[in-house]
């Protein structure tokens, strides 16, 4: 079970949860979305007061180690961290892995589809309020973490071996997502240099905001 920790404390690598943090100002908001996540619909207040999870947490961790962001822990609800779904995960993984070397098309992608709805099933039944197992901060995690590490793939290509990249760069990041605006030959750019298949779509998401472009046309990797 979660513990409640309340006050002022330091990160613990070794406990995973919820942490409520002030986030300090993104300073690169003109080049990426801000690494705490997107601001609930309540935080309208300019505090920048609000709970994220361990895999959030980690993230600006490596960022405050580099100067780049700061932020205040408040107050947590964590657990001793344990790899409990580190086997399943694993199976997953592989279970996809494999589907790579099935020759017919229309059998590699039940599989995939299988593979997809176990991990949708098991994501769901942390969540739902019948199942045997109410753990709403496994889910939130996993989806954190898929999130976290889309981020880190569009913070490594933008900041490259030397620091030269000149974009484009995302304007939203999703849980596994990213959009970029910009002409075919741009994005497929981004593509090529990142190791990414291009999605493309006519336009950008309605909760995409950004002052750079009136009507940004966007690409999904």
């Amino acid at each position: 079970p979660l513990e409640h920790t309340p006050g002022r404390l330091l990160f613990d690598p070794n406990r995973s949860g919820w942490w409520q943090v002030r986030l300090g100002p993104w300073e690169y908001a003109d080049l990426l979305p801000d690494p705490a996540g997107y601001a609930p619909r309540n935080d309208d207040d300019g505090t920048r007061i609000r709970w994220i999870t361990s895999p959030r947490r980690a993230l600006l961790a490596e960022l405050a180690q580099r100067g780049e962001y700061e932020y205040e822990i408040l107050d947590s609800w964590t657990a001793s961290s344990t790899a409990v779904l580190k086997t399943y995960g694993t199976e997953l993984r592989k279970a996809w892995a494999a589907t790579k070397l099935l020759q017919d098309p229309a059998v590699r992608s039940l599989v995939r589809a299988g593979v997809k709805e176990a991990y949708r099933q098991a994501h769901g039944h942390w969540r739902s309020h019948q199942s045997s197992v109410q753990r709403p901060d496994w889910a939130a995690a996993l989806v954190a973490q898929n999130a976290v590490n889309t981020w880190r793939r569009a913070y490594e290509l933008g900041r490259g071996p030397e620091r030269t990249w000149e974009g484009p760069w995302p304007v939203q990041i999703d849980t596994d997502s990213l959009y970029y605006p910009g002409t075919p030959h741009q994005v497929h750019t981004v593509a090529t240099a990142a190791g990414w298949k291009v999605r493309p779509i006519r336009q950008c998401p309605s909760s995409v905001t950004s002052s750079r472009f009136s009507t940004p046309i966007c690409q999904t990797f």
